[in-house]
């Protein structure tokens, strides 16, 4: 989800428009057939001890169905991957990992499991809104949920006129809580690190490169491509890095 937000607020932040596809495969898992996914696994070099461990595990499997307390006659299962593991999501995955390859060019796809995203962008300039008002609509249902709790309180509702009247942020150190746009920040935060500690599975430099100095006194840098646009502007890195210290 994060590279594909990065392609599209950069393409809105270049002026085009960006389409998006979000394909859900019905009974994805029940429909893989084991024959073609082995062969893909093939295809896909695997240790060959590897495979045949794959290939016990999906052989000889039954399934039966139960209604009250009957139950059908078992019968073996000639596709499908098992639900509720581990290995499933990546087997599905090594099933249908060519369908980048066989898109038109300019047509990207990001997929983790049976759920897909297809999108392009388009060279057409449109307008788009910031997300600072859906930033502060959410804010305030926090703002409100403290008002009426010290007004309670109190025991009455309380205005700003009245003496002891606190704001949103008095009263939310009162109650030990932080600001959801705090919360975010935070979380901006922690995710930059890891991304510069490598503990996220993706490629970090279309999003920024940062140089370690180790000159005293030389500060560490970050370089990501500016923009133009508000909605890029309010996107993860550059919300987080353009006030980012380490």
């Amino acid at each position: 989800m994060l590279e594909a937000v990065n392609d599209w607020t950069e393409s809105i932040d270049e002026g085009a428009q960006v389409d998006v596809i979000y394909l859900d495969y019905a009974k994805a898992f029940d429909r893989v057939p084991h024959d073609i996914l082995l062969g893909k696994l093939v295809d896909a070099n695997l240790n060959p001890n590897l495979i045949k461990w794959i290939r016990s595990y999906l052989s000889n499997r039954t399934f039966s169905v139960k209604v009250n307390n009957e139950s059908s006659t078992p019968k073996h299962a000639q596709c499908g991957v098992p639900q509720g593991a581990v290995l499933p999501p990546i087997l599905f995955g090594i099933f249908v990992k060519e369908i980048p390859s066989i898109l038109p060019s300019g047509i990207r796809c990001k997929q983790f499991a049976d759920d897909i995203k297809i999108y392009t962008a388009i060279p057409k300039k449109i307008s788009n809104p910031t997300r600072k008002l859906d930033c502060k609509a959410v804010e305030s249902v926090q703002n409100a949920f403290t008002r009426r709790l010290y007004s309670r309180i109190k025991g009455r509702y309380l205005t700003p006129n009245d003496p002891d009247y606190l704001t949103a942020p008095q009263r939310n150190s009162l109650f030990n809580l932080s600001s959801l746009e705090s919360r975010r920040q935070t979380s901006d935060r922690k995710l930059i690190l890891k991304m510069i500690w490598g503990q996220v599975d993706i490629d970090t430099s279309p999003f920024f490169t940062y140089e370690k100095n180790t000159r005293t006194r030389a500060k560490n840098k970050f370089k990501w491509n500016h923009c133009k646009t508000k909605i890029r502007r309010n996107f993860f890195v550059n919300r987080t890095l353009s006030s980012f210290k380490l």
